[in-house]
């Protein structure tokens, strides 16, 4: 149980997700070797295109896992790899029924659970990418979450809404309960998984739980519209929409995707990791922060043009600068500082923001 160190073999679900890309790329660099798992080998162009050599030397392999819901879907994938990084789940953001998108998340993790349980011969420690969705509270006074609490709200909330709770709140669920599970109608996940069968495993488990996730992708998005949820949420709360004095001043927390990405190989590294549950969070904030670092930027939009914009000579907007700004919710990230040592730091608001606006004048959006 344990270590996974290179040059062993991970195993990655979802590997040509955005946060996923830059693990392998650490990955890569650290000398490990690296089995993609893939919903089709369609999906594999960004990673051919970034991770070229790597391919054509065989260090980074695709496996094809259709339907992640099959029972024994990752038997094939788990086989013959050091660790496992589960970082697949599915982000729904116009599901109507809240099963559309809590199934897939739990079903998801518990198959890859059972698959590494019967099947992984060699796999020493399984990462599960988790989300402080799942720790997520709403607050009314300066609060500090750490890795002890559990988001009961959005369970509640979405046991009584059902098809009208909103996309975030069934997002969510669907994290809180392939994380952590429910003893309702809700099934078996991770933890309960693990504790139930440790003593026959031969591996232990991390999981990472991140807030909102920001930096440049290594994705080759064609255009704004083609970029992923993650990203996406960036796009439009800073550059695409004009906002709101209530939109801008919406509270949580965020990291780099960098970091998060480190924090996924140190995971696999760190014996102390097993089996605990780690916030890897920078701070708070609200939109109206990383607005006002953009405005200090020449636009670097090549081929899209906003109303908003047009005010500035040439910068980006800005906002509502003399807003009061709500940073009421933070998490502790302590625990994963001392457990991963001084290999994880953080890099800055500003140098995240001006990376992601390198990134699109690179992307010529």
């Amino acid at each position: 149980m344990g270590v996974t160190a290179a040059p062993s073999k991970v195993l990655i679900t979802g590997a040509n997700g955005y946060i996923a890309m830059w693990v392998i790329d650490f990955l890569l660099k650290a000398g490990y070797s690296v089995r993609g798992a893939i919903r089709g080998l369609d999906k594999t162009k960004d990673l051919n295109d970034k991770f070229s050599s790597w391919v054509a030397s065989g260090t980074l392999e695709f496996i094809v896992v259709k339907d992640v819901t099959i029972e024994g879907a990752f038997d094939d994938a788990v086989k013959d790899v050091d660790g496992v990084l589960h970082m697949a789940s599915p982000v729904v953001v116009d599901a109507d029924d809240p099963q559309d998108v809590i199934n897939p998340a739990v079903s998801g993790a518990l198959g890859l659970l059972k698959s590494a349980l019967k099947h992984g011969n060699r796999v020493d420690r399984v990462v599960f990418t988790s989300s402080t969705a799942t720790i997520f509270a709403p607050v009314t006074k300066p609060t500090v979450l750490n890795e002890s609490n559990w988001n009961t709200v959005t369970l509640e909330e979405v046991e009584r809404l059902g098809r009208a709770a909103t996309s975030h709140q069934k997002y969510r669920a669907s994290k809180i309960l392939a994380e952590k599970g429910q003893s309702n109608s809700f099934s078996l996940a991770v933890w309960e998984f693990y504790e139930a069968n440790k003593e026959r495993s031969r591996w232990d488990i991390t999981v990472i739980n991140p807030p909102f996730v920001f930096g440049p992708a290594l994705n080759n998005f064609e255009n704004p519209a083609h970029q992923n949820a993650s990203t996406r949420v960036f796009w439009d709360n800073v550059i695409a929409n004009p906002g709101t004095p209530q939109s801008v001043n919406y509270p949580n927390c965020w990291v780099d995707v960098r970091e998060v990405a480190l924090a996924h190989v140190l995971a696999l590294q760190k014996p102390e990791a097993g089996g605990e549950r780690l916030i890897v969070s920078v701070g708070p904030f609200v939109w109206q922060d990383f607005i006002d670092i953009a405005s200090t930027h020449l636009s670097p939009l090549k081929t899209h043009q906003f109303p908003h914009h047009e005010e500035f000579n040439g910068y980006l907007p800005k906002g509502y600068p003399d807003i009061e700004k709500n940073h009421l919710l933070n998490y502790d990230n302590s625990k994963a500082l001392r457990i991963f040592g001084p290999e994880l730091t953080y890099r800055t608001m500003e140098e995240t923001t001006k990376d992601i606006l390198d990134d699109y004048a690179v992307k010529g959006w």
